[in-house]
């Protein structure tokens, strides 16, 4: 029961950094991609910061367009998987 708590609330993390970006650097303070326990996770984790990085909008049409960009996206489930994030 303790991990399906734990990739909940890495879903919740990921969702609010999709849906308001501005959370992103007070999540960096306490969590790192590497801290997922989902690798599917870390993989959109991972996307969000390389969009930060590099200055760009994040939200789920732009995490979704660097995965697939990237032949990431399929790996993790297709966009229906970020869908269900937010």
């Amino acid at each position: 029961m303790i991990l399906q708590a734990n990739t909940d609330i890495e879903e919740a993390l990921l969702g609010i950094m999709l849906v308001d970006p501005r959370v992103i650097n007070d999540v960096l303070e306490v969590i790192t991609p590497e801290a997922m326990y989902k690798e599917e996770h870390k993989v959109v984790f991972e996307a969000i910061l390389v969009l930060k990085n590099d200055h760009k909008p994040i939200d789920l049409l732009t995490v979704t367009s660097f995965l697939r960009k990237n032949g990431k996206l399929e790996g993790i489930g297709g966009a229906h998987f970020i869908t269900l994030l937010c």
